[in-house]
């Protein structure tokens, strides 16, 4: 989806602006016919310590796994922001973003169970993706 596709949400009481791809899902979430999907359980350590091996640039604290992603300019950065919170929405999974010029930090971590699931890994895998392209 082009970032330029962006349309206003007439149901949206202060009309932000939203991606049209985002729309249908935005009002099914208010009217309240979906629910939070189910959560995985939590990780073993050994399954996290796998995945970072084979994952050059991420970390983990125990309870998150993180990666900064570097650009050639703020653009870039939030070109690929922009790419992972689709994704997000789409996953109902959305890590922590921090933007920069030049750079962006993800962060995922599961708040319900408190830890690492698949969906991190999930997550970080589709974000490498995103990043893949990128200048």
């Amino acid at each position: 989806m082009a970032i330029d596709s962006l349309e206003t949400d007439p149901d949206r009481e202060h009309a932000r602006r939203v991606p049209t791809a985002c729309r249908g899902l935005c009002k099914v979430r208010r009217e309240g016919k979906v629910s939070g999907m189910p959560r995985p359980p939590v990780l073993p350590k050994e399954a996290v310590d796998l995945f970072l091996a084979d994952h050059p640039g991420w970390s983990s604290d125990g309870h998150k796994i993180s990666k900064t992603f570097i650009f050639s300019s703020y653009a870039a950065a939030l070109a690929f922001v922009v790419r992972v919170a689709l994704r997000a929405e789409r996953d109902d999974h959305h890590p922590d973003l921090a933007l920069s010029w030049g750079k962006v930090r993800v962060d995922f971590a599961t708040h319900e169970p408190r830890g690492l699931t698949v969906l991190d890994l999930d997550g970080a895998r589709a974000a490498e993706l995103a990043y893949g392209g990128a200048p």
